[in-house]
């Protein structure tokens, strides 16, 4: 659940940070702040895959986990 929690995290930012833009492209300590927020919250996410990816790499045929 956890991962879908994160996601919706994502999601929620990158919209958020979408409508302020306009307002704040100028605002280089805003740009900074919302890209490490993003940063966080995709790295969140993608940890959160890759611990999902390896619990289910047990129930995959070897042949497909080489090309995971």
């Amino acid at each position: 659940m956890n991962y879908y929690y994160s996601q919706k995290g994502l999601l929620q930012s990158s919209k958020a940070i979408q409508i302020e833009l306009a307002q704040n492209r100028e605002n280089k300590r805003w740009l900074e702040e919302k890209t490490d927020l993003l940063n966080h919250d995709f790295e969140n996410e993608y940890s959160l895959g890759e611990q999902i990816l390896s619990m289910y790499k047990a129930y995959i045929p070897n042949e497909l986990v080489d090309k995971l």
